[in-house]
């Protein structure tokens, strides 16, 4: 799927990149720590700076990374592979080990090679599952900004105008240009400030008047360091990067420091402009006995719960570092250039060569079959047709199965690679070899709706009405409505009554799925109408639920258990009978699939004679019911058991239906 929206190249290389970035920002994580450590006497600004430049180093591991794993074949290692290669019969592996060389490296060691190989299947995955997490994120995190946006201008009121001149001498204390509103909101339960070209400080309302000067002073401080330190800014910054590397847990640890050194170094400003370290404290307690969830798109006066009791013991412990500017400058810029000299190593191409080349010198190695069947699958679905073109000179076995249990043909007509299963057409692939669960290349093809491949199929010899546990093609094509390749199969001879071993036809199949244009193009076909099928299937919620045995079920029975009521509309226009009468026994059952299969349960009820309307009735379908009694359903019948339409629309207690029935 996401092939669809990036390249394959692209797409190996953000898997790849994301891979490395685990081990990277594990090893900027522990250093990092280690560093605090050593850095516990240096003010908070500075130990700031370096979670900072650390949370830094881990984003831009990731677009670097992308750029460096995303580079295309070059062409001279295209070249000495293919002479290399040019004479089979006397390339030996130990030959290409020599003068095959990828980054200067040596050919990797097995292990890493089933890593890799491992790994390269499932990036797409791994890529999807990101980009998922990220949009979910995201989404999150915008509806967030928009709340905050709204805390602006609902529920709020002036700043009292007492601290009108207090207000603006703060401002030319810390110098702050930017015109900043105050205001007091019914929304908040904590001082923050929103904004950045335009800053907002907010207050709860009544809070301004309930404290002293002294208190008020301080907290308008500390939010006027924030816009100062153009904080609000930083921290979207923060919150997106987070974002981006949601995946590994030292993202988290690292954003975490920075909310408390942030706060840290506010309450230094404070404090170092006030000199109430204690009178200080004081306020934040206050404030936080009153505090609740605040979001982190905002710049709270008490910070997070987590940091809030280390600020406290930095201000009662006055814990305040004296800053030396040369000697915190000095350590500040040796870690600068650690970081960049860690972007320069990672920078040095060192991950395996690009797809092509790395597979064909992994592909000279060894003796396993199914390795080598992998990589010619996954040369298949790169749409690689360098590799795919290597591998056939080698002697990979085409009719050969993979580890997953595909072969190339059945893989390539699953995912539709018209071009790779003419390629190995001409090489004389085997149509029919059944694949994973005895299915057919060309059932693989008809359902997933590929018509090109299935017609190529069809083409080369494929058996159209070749049947396994699933169906035949026409069966597969009818369940996931793909019209097309209906008419085509049918075009080519398919019998459109062809049965699998339970006996479900392709008409079962796409009325269970409520397939209506495919039910009509099936009964043009001639598919019997009333063809019965017994089977049974399990209703499960969290280890209970029922066990429902059918017997001699019709389409349209199949139709209204299934809710499908345009589908029941076509097959009686077409002549379904409305009153045909089946079987139906039901049992409570409990604990795994398993255990169910072994027991059949408890004994529900038994019904003989069951129909359709019993069925629309049972299951509370209020449009069923009225389309079965316009096609003339008869509301009297009864079961053997003496169950009939309106009996069970009294045990339901629908009072629609029992309307209805009157």
């Amino acid at each position: 799927m996401i092939d669809a929206f990036f390249s394959s190249q692209l797409v190996e290389a953000i898997g790849w990149s994301l891979l490395h970035s685990l081990w990277q920002g594990t090893l900027l994580a522990v250093v990092l720590g280690i560093l605090l450590v050593f850095l516990r006497r240096f003010s908070s600004q500075t130990r700031y700076l370096i979670v900072a430049l650390f949370m830094a180093l881990f984003a831009v591991t990731i677009p670097l990374n992308i750029i460096r794993e995303y580079e295309p074949v070059v062409q001279a290692e295209v070249a000495a592979v293919e002479k290399a290669y040019a004479a089979p019969s006397t390339a030996t592996p130990s030959s290409v080990r020599e003068k095959v060389q990828v980054s200067g490296n040596k050919v990797a060691t097995d292990i890493r090679n089933r890593f890799v190989l491992y790994f390269e299947r499932h990036l797409p995955l791994l890529v999807t599952i990101w980009l998922m997490g990220i949009v979910v994120l995201l989404l999150r995190y915008l509806g967030q900004l928009v709340y905050v946006q709204r805390l602006k201008n609902h529920g709020v009121t002036p700043f009292p105008d007492k601290w009108k001149e207090m207000i603006s001498k703060l401002e030319k204390q810390l110098k702050i240009s930017k015109k900043v509103r105050y205001l007091e909101s019914l929304r908040i339960s904590s001082p923050m400030t929103i904004g950045w070209l335009k800053p907002v400080v907010l207050f709860p309302i009544g809070l301004a008047t309930r404290l002293g000067q002294a208190e008020v002073e301080a907290i308008l401080l500390h939010e006027l360091a924030h816009i100062k330190r153009n904080d609000y800014l930083f921290n979207v910054i923060q919150s997106l990067t987070t974002i981006l590397l949601f995946y590994h847990p030292a993202t988290y640890w690292m954003s975490r420091l920075l909310d408390e050194e942030r706060e840290n170094c506010c309450d230094d400003l404070v404090v170092g402009l006030t000199g109430q370290q204690e009178s200080y404290a004081s306020t934040l307690i206050h404030l936080q006995e009153q505090k609740f969830k605040t979001m982190k798109t905002v710049l709270s006066f008490t910070g997070t719960p987590s940091s809030f009791s280390g600020r406290i013991l930095r201000l009662v412990n006055k814990s305040f570092p004296s800053a030396n500017r040369f000697r915190e400058g000095f350590v500040t810029a040796l870690v600068l250039m650690a970081g960049l000299s860690f972007l320069a190593v990672a920078g040095v191409n060192t991950s395996p060569a690009p797809a092509s080349i790395s597979a064909i010198v992994l592909a000279s190695q060894g003796d396993d079959e199914k390795e080598k069947v992998d990589l010619f699958i996954k040369a298949i679905d790169d749409e690689d047709e360098q590799l795919f073109s290597y591998l056939l000179k080698q002697g990979v076995n085409i009719n050969g199965t993979g580890s997953e249990g595909w072969t190339p043909l059945g893989f390539a007509s699953e995912e539709g690679r018209t071009k790779f299963i003419k390629l190995l057409i001409d090489r004389g692939v085997k149509i029919n070899q059944p694949l994973n669960h005895d299915r057919m290349p060309l059932l693989a093809a008809a359902g997933e709706g590929h018509l090109n491949a299935a017609k190529a199929l069809v083409e080369a010899g494929a058996e159209v009405d070749a049947a396994s546990e699933q169906g035949s093609a026409l069966s597969a094509a009818s369940r996931e409505g793909h019209t097309q390749v209906v008419d085509y199969l049918f075009t080519k001879g398919a019998k459109p009554n062809r049965a699998n071993k339970e006996g479900w036809t392709a008409l079962h199949f796409a009325t269970g799925e409520g397939h209506s244009n495919v039910i009509s193009q099936l009964l043009k076909a001639g598919s019997n109408i009333e063809s019965p099928v017994s089977s049974e299937w399990y209703n499960l919620n969290n280890g209970a639920g029922t066990r429902v045995i059918m017997g001699n079920w019709t389409p349209l029975m199949l139709a209204v258990e299934e809710g499908h009521v345009e589908a029941a509309n076509v097959l009686l226009n077409a002549g379904a009978n409305v009153d045909v009468r089946v079987a139906k026994t039901v049992y409570a059952v409990e604990g795994d699939y398993k255990n169910m299969k072994a027991a059949p349960g408890k004994l529900l009820y038994e019904a003989t004679g069951w129909t359709p309307l019993m069925e629309a009735v049972e299951k509370k379908n209020l449009p069923l019911v009225k389309l079965l009694l316009s096609k003339g359903a008869d509301m009297n019948a009864a079961t053997k058991e003496g169950k009939s339409a309106r009996s069970i629309a009294s045990e339901t207690g629908n009072q629609e239906i029992i309307e209805s029935l009157r």
